[in-house]
């Protein structure tokens, strides 16, 4: 390390000028930096469960679906939703909407075997353009006719002009019932007929024929808490309704947020007008392009912070310009490098990897203070300035290097995970890192050889460098008591160790997995209070649903098998009625149907007896409409029931997963297929490295779920076992690291002792304090292993110097303590005040990634500072044992 820094700083302004012109290079790729947090492509294309999505989407059309909610304040020039004023408004949305054409960039697919997925995948690029040659490609390719074997991938854009796929409304829904009109032969006599019919085919005008459209409304239970809300107990009366929006499954980011604009403006332009109404919008689309505005004002907002938090350190560290300079233009620079290689890499920031800028500026300042603390004290001691800066880098120049190799495993580990953000966050966070660790070790010494002018000779010193006093000032004397102690008391430190792993065990035990895309938010925010009204009024706006295929045509006309699906919904809706706020399928049309066809008698409200009769109902309402096509296929062979959830925690759909499961297996065997083969060693291997996808429980079956609260389900379990699998990778990379640093494999199970530590206690918080696992939490294991491991191996590596010095066990941890120790302590605060400033972030994930991984440096450094030193003294290592020789 000496020979290279000798090299860097023989031309110092040519290694800065180096350096500067690569921050350079990619600063042009700033303008390609994109955020974009669509819930499917949290999954890869692969997955089995995202595969299913689509195939259902593809069948019976997609359920991204954007709600506008419509309700009347209270004291207002309305009474209720049913005024002809708010239904002409709700009519006037209605059109527009159907009428509206967006220009978007659109994704171009193409259908291919799930063998040649990776190669086409290796080679496109997020942002590319569609080539002509690749738009003729696309368009000679045709959907396979076993969708099975085969799986859409993303070939590029182009701008495409596209409306929206299904507008659902009280303009736009039909009502069914039984009238009764004139004879046909005059005579005064009248007979029943069976009207399908929209709720209204002018839009009514005065009180009397709105009652009419109240009317229909209430005639049909699915209408309630879905279209219009429950009527209110004591007035009876309707405040809200609601219109559904269904977007197409290959819609992009940019096509929602373009919707969502026209929408905000529309709605602004009829509120100027309609004073008397509260519009509210919400639904999965608009809360993936919300993520994209809050992760904006997060990046505007944090990254300030953190370097203010990094300078209130530096400047208390240092008090020196360019102790506190040097280190913010080192994390400036590795931020700048990281961020603008997501971008050459074509991958968009994510509510995930938007937090890699303030992770890095909170990281990678470790890597110069160590440099610096080292370089300051030699400068105090009365070296020269180069051979302050050689002599520096000599002793923590390969231990700086090894720790910031630690630190990156740590993270790459995390690209193991299969959630796609969670594994782009493991591959920025390590080139992050390691933009930090070059700079540090390259820009760092020649900015000290160029405009380091200062003198560190004081009155106290001029005499003899050699009187310097490094237990002088509060800190030095804090960790000088604290080396005293766990140097004389040695069990009663291994004691607390045993004490604080068995607590933290029974923490972890209370440890959770779940989540809520919508709780993302703050509960103040806009978003979140739009969503908690539409779930309240209008049954939830999470989706997800079951599909079923029968395997035979015609399979949905037969009555036992409309029985059995009947009581399957019935079901799910009991079992979870306070967490599904509406369930839709096509029972509810042919039941409706049935009764119509027996004078609205409410005891025909039910399944027909006969296929005859079945076949009848379906006959008759696909002559007036096309809606069943959303919940059975062109042969009734398939059909998907569809549940609006109140409850979007992960936690609610694993239970609904496991009922429904147990459900099927009693009542529908048929359908449930057989358990999937144990994989061999070979696919086992893959699935634990990262290199392959989760395979489902069973092969064969016939039923599967999906949908948008489905597949924040998938995410969950795949957040859980990558974070295992990252975790087990994390602490095999660091214990390999510092094996090799030490030249020791039992120095490298000493460093990990205090991390490993830190991990059980940051589960234990947790656990103690009901913080779910979930996308944001599962970063903090890694982070804590990669960051955390720094202190121990810099402790390590100054215990193994002072005592080649000649210093006893004894004075070796006190002499560590008051040198090293001040820079882990200095480093460890820098950090944890750096991720503490995340609590200022508009999201609940990243505030509790902030806390946590905040509260693991401050852990990590008190256990390399207390647990660390018995050990060595006890263990006598091999590897520092030498020395003495």
């Amino acid at each position: 390390m000496r020979l290279l820094t000798a090299i860097l700083i023989k031309w110092p302004w040519l290694t800065v000028l180096v350096v500067l012109g690569i921050s350079a290079a990619f600063a042009t790729q700033l303008k390609y930096v994109r955020i974009d947090n669509e819930l499917k492509s949290f999954l890869p294309e692969t997955h089995y469960d995202r595969q299913q999505l689509n195939r259902a989407w593809e069948i019976f059309g997609s359920e991204l679906v954007m709600v506008i909610g419509i309700s009347v304040k209270e004291g207002g020039p309305y009474r209720d939703i049913y005024d002809p004023r708010v239904l002409a408004i709700v009519d006037e949305l209605t059109d527009w909407l159907e009428s509206l054409e967006i220009e978007a960039p659109a994704d171009y697919t193409l259908w291919v075997k799930p063998e040649q997925a990776d190669a086409i995948i290796a080679g496109r690029s997020q942002t590319r353009p569609c080539s002509e040659k690749q738009k003729e490609k696309v368009k000679a390719a045709t959907t396979p006719a076993n969708l099975q074997d085969y799986i859409k991938l993303w070939i590029c854009k182009a701008p495409k002009s596209e409306g929206l796929e299904d507008i659902v409304s009280l303009a736009s829904t039909k009502v069914i019932y039984d009238d009764q009109v004139p004879r046909a032969d005059g005579s005064n006599e009248t007979e029943h007929m069976l009207k399908i019919e929209d709720l209204w085919d002018e839009i009514p005008r005065t009180p009397a024929e709105a009652d009419v459209v109240r009317k229909r409304v209430a005639s049909w239970s699915i209408y309630s808490n879905n279209l219009v809300s429950m009527p209110e107990t004591k007035s009876g009366l309707v405040r809200s309704t609601a219109i559904y929006a269904f977007l197409d499954g290959e819609t992009t980011i940019e096509y929602g947020e373009e919707l969502q604009n026209l929408v905000e403006e529309k709605i602004a332009s009829i509120e100027k007008r309609e004073p008397g109404l509260i519009f509210q919008t919400g639904g999965l689309p608009f809360l993936s392009v919300w993520l994209g505005k809050y992760l904006q004002r997060d990046l505007r907002q944090l990254i300030p912070y953190v370097m203010a938090a990094m300078l209130f350190v530096l400047i208390v560290s240092f008090r020196n310009i360019i102790g506190v300079v040097l280190p913010l233009i080192t994390v400036g620079l590795g931020t700048l490098w990281a961020v603008c290689f997501a971008a050459f890499l074509h991958k968009p920031l994510t509510v995930v990897t938007a937090s890699i800028p303030t992770l890095i500026t909170a990281v990678g300042s470790a890597y110069t203070i160590h440099v610096l603390h080292t370089y300051f004290d030699l400068r105090r001691e009365g070296r020269p300035k180069r051979e302050a800066v050689l002599e520096g880098m000599e002793k923590v120049g390969a231990a700086v290097f090894m720790a910031g190799m630690t630190t990156i495993g740590g993270f790459i580990s995390l690209s193991t995970s299969s959630v796609i953000p969670i594994r782009d966050f493991g591959y920025l966070a390590a080139f992050g890192a390691f933009s930090c660790l070059v700079v540090s070790l390259s820009f760092a010494p020649a900015m000290l050889m160029l405009f380091d002018r200062k003198k560190y000779t004081t009155q106290a010193h001029e005499a003899s460098p050699s009187d310097y006093d490094p237990s002088r000032g509060v800190l030095g004397a804090v960790l000088a008591k604290v080396a005293d102690f766990v140097g004389q008391r040695k069990i009663a430190v291994v004691l607390f160790a045993l004490v604080f792993i068995t607590v933290c065990g029974l923490g972890a035990k209370r440890l959770s997995v779940t989540s809520d895309m919508a709780k993302y938010f703050l509960a103040h925010s806009e978003i979140r209070r739009a969503d908690d009204y539409l779930k309240e009024n209008f049954g939830g706006t999470s989706l997800f649903s079951i599909t079923l295929d029968g395997k035979a045509a015609d399979y949905w006309k037969d009555p036992k098998a409309l029985s059995k699906l009947d009581r399957l919904v019935a079901f799910v809706d009991r079992k979870f009625s306070g967490r599904i706020g509406k369930s839709l399928s096509l029972n509810d049309y042919v039941k409706k149907m049935w009764m119509a066809l027996h004078n609205d008698d409410p005891a025909y409200f039910r399944i027909p007896d006969s296929a005859q009769g079945v076949a009848d109902c379906l006959f008759l309402y696909s002559q007036s409409s096309d809606s069943l096509s959303t919940m059975v296929d062109f042969d009734y062979r398939e059909t998907r029931v569809s549940f609006k959830m109140k409850d979007g925690d992960t936690r609610t759909m694993r239970l609904i997963k496991r009922e429904v499961d147990s459900w099927m297996a009693a009542h529908f065997p048929e359908m449930v297929g057989k358990p999937a083969p144990s994989p061999g060693f070979a696919q086992w291997l893959l699935l634990n490295l990262g290199l392959a996808n989760p395979t489902p429980d069973v092969t064969g079956a016939d039923y599967h779920l999906s949908g948008d609260t489905y597949l924040q389900y998938s995410v969950d379990q795949l957040v859980v076992l990558g974070q295992m699998r990252s975790l087990s990778f994390s602490v095999l990379i660091v214990l390999v690291l510092s094996a090799i640093i030490f030249r020791s494999f039992v120095g490298g199970l000493l460093s990990i002792v205090p991390i490993l530590m830190t991990v059980l206690g940051n589960f234990a918080v947790m656990g103690f304090w009901k913080i779910p696992l979930d996308i944001g939490t599962a970063l903090v294991a890694n982070a804590a292993v990669g960051c955390g491991i720094d202190y121990a191996i810099h402790y390590i590596n100054r215990y193994r110097l002072k005592r080649l010095e000649g210093y006893d066990e004894t004075e070796a941890i006190k002499q560590t303590h008051l040198t090293s120790g001040k820079a882990i302590v200095f480093n460890a605060v820098a950090v944890a005040l750096g991720f503490f400033v995340l609590i200022f972030s508009n999201f609940n994930p990243v505030i509790r990634l902030g806390i946590l991984t905040g509260i693991t440096m401050l852990t990590s450094s008190f256990m390399a500072l207390t647990v660390l030193p018995p050990l060595l003294v006890w263990l006598k290592p091999r590897f520092i044992r030498k020395i003495n020789k």
